[in-house]
């Protein structure tokens, strides 16, 4: 099982969804996604779910297209 961050950095591998492609769908810029994804800093939670939607997953992190549990 992977922790969360780990977990969303896997997604957008295995989907091919570069960091920059994905702050745009979140309305974020670019460079405030990628230091939460690489910095040590504590997420919020509503920004977790945020991600994990453009992922078609839920809080728990489980891939909806494979079933897989990531967290």
């Amino acid at each position: 099982m992977l922790d969360a961050k780990k977990a969303i950095k896997h997604l957008t591998i295995d989907r091919g969804i570069k960091v920059n492609e994905l702050a745009t769908r979140l309305n974020m810029r670019p460079q405030a996604l990628s230091n939460w994804l690489y910095r040590p800093d504590t997420p919020k939670i509503n920004t977790v779910d945020e991600i994990l939607a453009e992922f078609g997953c839920h809080l728990a992190i489980v891939d909806d297209e494979t079933g897989e549990i990531l967290f």
